[in-house]
């Protein structure tokens, strides 16, 4: 029968960590993510519905009801993080070619190669929805806004070490996107006794941003822009019944307690008792909400909070 869906979220509630094992994001030190500003969790247990076959086999079913407060509906997937590929989900043959960079090649190994073109065609048909206002995008959000959002979700805001990723790879970012001429001219490979071409700068200079986004693309994921316009990123099979086209069944919630984002699937909108009856399919990595601004906006009367039957 398996587990209920709810376990892996709340397992382990005392430690810090930013990602489930499977996600291969190992840290480095405590609290990488502080989705809800380490408050506890509002939550019990009480005895879920009888389907006609538990009593026969004595199957005992636990709903978990805990409060929680919704962020965004999750609008559709940009793209797909395999282990050997960034692939836009989105894109036919036509729009991949619509979308491909117009920068002139540069020495690269394959692997490389494949993987700046394909960043450099998800941020061309990002940028591209940014300015046909595409989702229509929160009020105050420039364009230099949408281009770190993009950077900083390909890897989780972190380095391959698990630290915070710092504001210098916004340049590194910058090559990947423009190409080797872009590469700052104090820039010294290691050794620095030793004569470059440019394309092996260019090559060394953004090699921690890749590595960084390769280390990602171990666990299979999406990539995904939510209603509201948000980036964000969700375990691969969460998704897979969306490819292509509006979600309108998966929200991002922030339950206190949890340090990431929730994954939440409804099951009935609302019982009679007022919960929403839902299943959850892991943890996130939400743009913008992985160090407490939930907490803050509940604080202020933006967000309010609702109770979930986790089942």
């Amino acid at each position: 029968m398996g587990p209920p869906s709810w376990r892996p979220v709340f397992y382990n509630l005392d430690a810090n960590y930013s990602a489930t094992s499977k996600q291969h994001i190992n840290i480095a030190g405590r609290g990488a993510f502080t989705a809800s500003k380490g408050t506890r969790a509002t939550a019990k247990f009480s005895r879920a519905p009888c389907r006609f076959y538990d009593t026969l086999l004595s199957i005992h079913r636990a709903t978990l009801e805990v409060k929680a407060c919704c962020i965004d509906r999750i609008r559709f997937n940009l793209f797909e993080l395999y282990p050997t590929t960034l692939f836009p989900a989105l894109m036919n043959r036509k729009l991949r070619r619509k979308y491909a960079s117009t920068v002139s090649p540069w020495r690269l190994d394959r692997e490389e190669s494949k993987l700046v073109e394909h960043i450099r065609m998800v941020y061309n048909y990002v940028m591209d929805l940014f300015d046909e206002g595409l989702p229509p995008i929160l009020p105050g959000i420039s364009r230099e806004d949408r281009v770190e959002e993009l950077w900083r979700t390909l890897i989780f805001d972190r380095t391959t070490e698990g630290l915070l990723a710092p504001p210098e790879w916004s340049s590194l970012f910058s090559v990947i996107i423009n190409g080797p001429s872009h590469v700052p001219s104090d820039f010294i490979p290691i050794p620095a006794n030793t004569q470059y071409p440019e394309d092996q700068r260019a090559q060394a200079y953004i090699k921690p941003y890749l590595d960084a986004v390769q280390r990602l693309m171990i666990g299979e994921h999406w990539v995904y822009m939510t209603e509201k316009g948000r980036l964000g990123v969700a375990e691969h099979f969460d998704l897979s019944n969306v490819v292509g086209r509006r979600s309108g069944l998966h929200y991002v919630y922030v339950i206190p307690g949890c340090n990431m984002p929730i994954l939440v699937e409804p099951v009935r909108k609302q019982t009679r008792e007022g919960f929403i009856q839902a299943t959850t399919h892991g943890s996130v990595y939400l743009h913008g909400y992985m160090y407490g601004k939930a907490i803050d906006e509940l604080e202020s009367g933006d967000l309010s909070l609702v109770t979930l039957a986790l089942q």
